[in-house]
């Protein structure tokens, strides 16, 4: 493809508009075609002409090389059938002639002289050998049918011989050397041409594949057909100019002529101005100028009376008169002939020059068209034919002085080899500037749409503005909203937010996505392993989410983050993973989210084939291959259904410790220090719950749970003391300073005194893990902690070592709990700006109940609509995949500053642990459910475009709007389970409908 510049190009047509002054009658203004208001309908018209423009220069360059309208007939008779090749063949050959040596005396004279009287005068003498050589070429242009070459249409040879001489035994080229063949097939261009020589070159509007001017059938092969002729002129060129011209070094020639830059190129995208054109239409005589013919080629003087006679019988065969066709038909072919009484064409034009080359082909444009009044008219195209001719003579005038005598010198290069390789060269030129006329056409309706909108459109902004298309689209009730969902109890304060935001790449501050909503409140419960024995049932309401991406040449804009937000003093468990059936739950990770922690966890969006593109793949498969492959495919189909569970701790703890409903909404301290026990010291629930008359007052049970707390904590710092002080000395517990390994010796020690307490061993105390498991937490996890106190040391250790170890334990006394629980002061007010800027939405807000309905159907049920409504085959099912590296924002205490982490694999391992070993204590390894919790089930699909926005406007001439919106409406009505026009705004319903008939007829 030739490269396409808008200002070099533009520089180019306006220079050639001063050739065009010069032809053409001053009553005429044509213009650069994007000064020119025209309509859309122009561009098709202007491209139709270009293209027979082009095809016409070609064949006006063939015609010096030596074709005429005798082969032009044969061959196209070959092309009905057949491929018609055009070859340039060259043989050479060299032989070894004879040696000459000779002397060659030296112009330089040595002197010499002896007692200032004798003189004496030398000169040296060089003795040359020379080898001669007898080098013969002979080349061929000719065209031939298929692949039988002995079956030809000569258009011109040359054998010439010469005498080379070189310095050295070695022969200068080759003995016998035959050039591959340069072939280039013109069976596209001959197939345009008619009977009479006419170029039919027409666009099919109606052809689904013809998109624009630029993008269609008709085009994209005039393209590739003028592309291999472009190779083709260059390298005859090239053959000339590199190989053939510099044969013989001392010709004395300036080969720097043989160029084509004073050729005429009549390939313009001209528009004239309407008012000027009718103005120039009222004053003009009328003339018929529906076809316009140009003189025939030049033909040997025997064919004459041949192509006379069949002029007769056509005419005879005819009724004496052509019949005018009912459909106009814009034709190029030489002046039009005038009518009685008329001065001169209406057109303007100047007459042609004459010149030794003709024109012989008529350019026909679509048939049915009326000449748009923005258009160049047809027989302007007349004239720049003539003058490409007339350009012809000009040049070969030039080269002929050159030239005129290289036969009688015995010199290798002649005029006829001088005009092939300028006329290759213009070839090559004129496929180059139907290029780049091409390429302007496409960049004309990208500048103006850009000039309509005010901008290039990015992913970005079509982002945005599909946030404003949905809100006209569909229903109140059914309009995508943001998933921002508020982590609280009913009439209580939220926890903290969990949403899913979308980064976009304009560097903007992150928004919730927004997805279509429904929801179940009866659905069974889900369940979920903690360990490969304990399950846990998670119970609450069940959210449908579903969201429809888009990305434009595998740019989407935007990065999605799941982010999770606690509020302070407050906590919550996120659990993400997939739905593998109805009712389960397989987690992948999970984290505590507490006290003003920011989790950051980006995901990532991986497609997989449209229905429609799997189809297509598979179809030549074998039964085998093709069964392997759907497997694999419900398999990915399955793991487009992400999960986000979350979980209260609150509720749950209070459901664990026997307390009523909201008996720890205030006592902010003892749940956080309930927490810690359970995941810092995994303390059993069963030591700590009530245990008291059931009937009590909520008060007395609660201080009746702080009394367990008091009298565990009390344990824990005599333990822990113990513990410091047996390891005084040790080199071994050097690693005590580190805060998370002296609770868990402190843990694991303060298992063989829980006997004492009265919390007994595993399955004792009411409710403790089941028979065989240890007692930390009910869960057999004691096998990698310390089972006792600590051996005794000696004591006589050095003193510096016990004085360090006494300021430790002094420490971390300090940062324990007294044993006095009283009520805290009520909690502060949120601070202002800590609420999330998308408003929580509340639970009891209306939204459509899907019940009990399987989510895990859903993929497949999306599958067979994809396949059946996206004749695109755009819609990729999608599959959300959680980022390796988290970000976390925490603070350590209540007034310092918020540093931020990242989570690595390790570190997301450990968070995971963490959050399983707090469920395990909130469920007594299972025995409880999670009442207190929300599942959010999300589906997306991804509509994928191959170019970018902007070229998906312009060269596919589609508007992504329109394609978004149906696939928008694919997935929502399988979200909220109703047909389409129930979910479209009455405003938009006709629109869509006539836009998605087949889509909005379905039930």
């Amino acid at each position: 493809m030739a490269s396409y510049n808008p200002t070099t190009f533009k520089a180019t047509v306006e220079k050639a508009l001063g050739d065009v002054r010069t032809i053409l009658d001053n009553t005429r203004r044509p213009k650069f075609a994007a000064d020119v208001q025209h309509k859309y309908d122009d561009k098709f018209l202007l491209a139709e002409t270009l293209t027979s423009v082009g095809i016409a220069s070609i064949l006006n360059a063939l015609a010096p090389l030596g074709l005429h309208d005798k082969h032009l007939d044969r061959m196209r008779s070959w092309a009905s059938s057949r491929s018609v090749t055009l070859r340039l063949k060259a043989e050479e050959t060299c032989t070894f002639l004879r040696e000459v040596t000779r002397e060659e005396e030296s112009k330089t004279t040595h002197v010499t002289t002896w007692n200032d009287s004798f003189t004496r005068k030398s000169k040296s003498v060089t003795k040359i050998t020379e080898w001669f050589w007898n080098y013969h070429i002979r080349y061929e242009l000719f065209a031939f049918k298929g692949n039988e070459p002995e079956k030809s249409v000569l258009f011109q040879s040359h054998s010439a011989t010469v005498e080379l001489m070189t310095t050295t035994e070695h022969t200068p080229y080759p003995k016998d050397k035959v050039r591959p063949s340069l072939d280039v097939n013109i069976t596209w261009l001959l197939q345009l041409l008619d009977d009479d020589h006419k170029i039919n070159f027409n666009i099919d509007r109606n052809n689904s594949a013809c998109h624009t001017p630029r993008r269609n059938p008709e085009i994209i092969s005039a393209l590739s057909e003028l592309s291999r002729i472009r190779s083709w002129g260059n390298s005859v060129h090239s053959y000339f100019v590199s190989h053939y011209f510099k044969v013989q070094k001392d010709q004395g020639l300036n080969l720097t002529a043989v160029n084509a830059d004073s050729l005429f190129v009549p390939i313009l995208p001209l528009f004239e101005d309407p008012e000027e054109y009718e103005e120039a239409q009222s004053e003009a005589p009328e003339v018929d100028d529906s076809v316009v013919s140009l003189p025939p080629a030049s033909e040997p003087e025997h064919a004459d009376d041949e192509k006379k006679d069949k002029e007769k019988e056509k005419e005879k065969k005819k009724g004496g008169k052509s019949p005018r066709s009912s459909k106009a038909k814009l034709s190029l072919k030489g002046l039009s002939k005038k009518k009685k009484g008329a001065k001169s064409p209406r057109s303007g034009a100047k007459s042609p020059r004459k010149s030794d080359a003709s024109s012989y082909s008529q350019l026909s444009l679509t048939p049915g068209l009326a000449l748009p009044s923005g258009v160049l008219p047809s027989v302007f195209l007349t004239p720049f034919l003539e003058e490409q001719k007339r350009t012809f003579k000009e040049k070969f005038d030039e080269l002929q002085k050159q030239f005129d005598d290289q036969t009688k010198k015995g010199m290798l290069v002649r005029i006829n080899e001088a005009k092939v390789a300028v006329l290759g060269l213009h070839i090559a030129q004129l496929c180059t500037r139907y290029d780049q006329a091409m390429d302007f056409i496409e960049d004309m309706l990208r500048q103006q749409l850009i000039s309509a909108i005010g901008k290039v459109v990015k992913p970005v902004d079509f982002t945005k503005y599909l946030l404003f298309h949905n809100r006209l689209l569909f229903k109140e009730a059914f309009r995508p909203d943001g998933f921002s969902f508020a982590v609280r109890r009913p009439d209580h304060g939220p926890e903290g937010y969990v949403s899913i935001e979308a980064q976009l790449a304009d560097g903007s501050l992150k928004e919730p996505i927004h997805t279509s909503r429904a929801v179940s409140y009866n659905s069974p419960p889900m369940t979920f392993s903690l360990t490969a024995s304990v399950e846990v049932q998670l119970k609450g309401p069940r959210f449908l989410h579903g969201w429809v991406s888009h990305q434009f040449s595998g740019d989407s804009g935007q990065k999605l983050h799941l982010v999770a937000r606690a509020r302070q003093f407050s906590s919550f468990i996120l659990i993400l993973g997939r739905i593998p059936s109805a009712n389960a739950f397989d987690p992948s990770h999970a984290i505590v989210v507490t006290n003003k922690d920011l989790i950051d966890i980006p995901l990532d969006l991986e497609t997989i084939p449209s229905p429609k593109e799997f189809a297509d793949s598979i179809e030549s498969l074998s039964p085998e291959q093709q069964r392997f492959a759907k497997a694999y495919r419900s398999m990915q189909l399955s793991s487009t259904l992400f999960g986000i569970a979350v979980v209260q701790i609150k509720p749950q703890m209070e459901k664990l410790l026997k307390l009523d409903d909201d008996s720890l909404t205030k006592e902010i301290k003892l749940t956080q220090e309930l927490q810690k026990l359970f995941t810092t010291y995994h303390i059993p629930s069963d030591l700590i719950s009530f245990d008291g008359d059931v009937a009590a007052p909520k008060t007395e049970k609660v201080e009746r749970v702080k009394h367990h707390v008091s009298r565990m904590w009390e344990m824990i710092k005599k333990e822990e003391k113990k513990q410091l002080t047996d390891a005084v000395s040790a080199s071994a517990y050097r690693t005590l300073t580190d805060t998370t390994r002296s609770s868990s010796i402190v843990s694991s020690s303060i298992s063989s005194s829980f006997s004492s307490y009265g919390g007994g061993g595993g399955g004792g105390g009411g409710g403790g893990g089941p028979p065989g498991r240890g007692a930390i937490g009910g869960r057999g996890r004691t096998s990698h902690r310390n089972s006792g106190a600590a051996p005794q040391m000696s004591r006589d250790r050095n003193a510096p070592v016990q004085q360090q170890q006494q300021q430790q334990q002094q420490q971390q006394q300090q940062q324990l709990p007294t044993s006095s629980l009283s009520s805290p002061s009520p909690s502060p007010s949120p601070q202002a700006g800590e609420v999330s800027k998308t408003q929580p939405i509340p639970q009891s807000m209306t939204v459509t109940d899907i019940g009990d309905t399987d989510v895990t159907a859903l993929p497949q049920e999306l599958e067979a609509k994809f396949a059946k409504f996206d004749t695109d085959g755009a819609l990729r099912p999608t599959i959300v995949n959680v980022g390796k590296v988290w970000s976390k924002s925490s603070r350590k205490g209540l007034l310092s500053e918020a540093t931020v982490t990242s989570l690595n694999k390790e570190d997301l391992k450990k968070e995971r642990t963490g959050a399983f070993d707090l469920l395990d204590a909130l469920t007594k390894s299972g025995l409880l459910s999670l009442d207190s919790a929300e599942i959010h089930v999300f589906i997306a699909a991804t509509h994928s475009f191959d170019r970018t926005i902007m070229d998906t406007v312009i060269q596919g001439n589609i508007n992504p709007i329109e394609k978004l919106e149906r696939s928008s409406l694919i997935v929502t009505t399988s979200i909220h389970r109703t047909t389409p026009d129930k979910l479209i705004d009455g405003n938009q319903l006709k629109r869509v409908t006539e836009m998605n008939t087949k889509l909005l007829a379905y039930e």
